[in-house]
């Protein structure tokens, strides 16, 4: 797509440092989610339309958290430690 459209990476680059970030992101929403939904923590019900209004506000917000983190470091911190091993 973005080799059609040069504008499109512009428009993407948030969801590119989403990517470069995957492991860090997936164990942050493993860990959120996991929290706020088990007995053991908030034990939290939501419906299924709150999911996805969730869902689109935590993606957002490691979204802005993986651009700020990337602005100063050159991987995430799950990243470079998997790359330390």
């Amino acid at each position: 797509m973005i080799a059609w459209r040069p504008a499109w990476q512009e428009r993407l680059s948030l969801i590119g440092a989403v990517g470069r970030m995957a492991l860090t992101n997936y164990m942050l929403q493993v860990a959120a989610l996991d929290f706020l939904a088990s007995g053991y923590g908030a034990g939290l019900r939501v419906r299924p339309l709150f999911s996805v209004l969730g869902t689109v506000l935590l993606f957002g917000v490691l979204a802005v958290f993986s651009r700020w983190w990337l602005s100063q470091f050159r991987f995430g911190p799950a990243e470079w430690l998997w790359r330390g091993i």
